[in-house]
């Protein structure tokens, strides 16, 4: 029994840092560009940023859900995955207030009646302020 339990942890392990090294080398990404089925890479795409984010890895999780929002737009998981873009480069804060600002009405034209729209409204009104 624990020769098995040994066995599964090693697979797991291994399939772990086997994963990893494909998403830091770009080959995930590239897997997905070559393979753009909208049922499937959306999802897997929104996951991946999430992960980021929980990683704090703020600047990948952005790409990961802003490629989502931009090559998916009809997707169900595009809007989330804007906002996850929208908080990302909230947190860095590398963008000036302005550029800020026009990211967060992007939100608005994209999904002006989305389920984020009114937090949106209210950080915009905010950047605007000073805040």
């Amino acid at each position: 029994m624990l020769k098995k339990i040994i066995l599964i942890f090693a697979i797991l392990a291994g399939s772990f840092v086997a994963g990893s090294v494909v998403v830091r080398r770009g080959l995930l990404l590239r897997y997905l560009d070559q393979h753009p089925d909208p049922n499937w890479v959306p999802p897997v795409e929104y996951y991946v940023g999430q992960g980021y984010y929980i990683k704090q890895n703020l600047t990948t999780a952005a790409t990961y859900f802003i490629r989502v929002a931009d090559q998916y737009p009809s997707s169900s998981f595009a809007e989330d995955a804007y906002v996850g873009y929208l908080e990302c480069i909230h947190k860095e804060n590398r963008l000036s207030r302005v550029e800020l600002i026009q990211k967060h009405e992007d939100y608005l034209v994209r999904f002006p009646k989305g389920n984020h729209a009114e937090n949106i409204r209210v950080r915009i009104g905010a950047y605007k302020s000073g805040l």
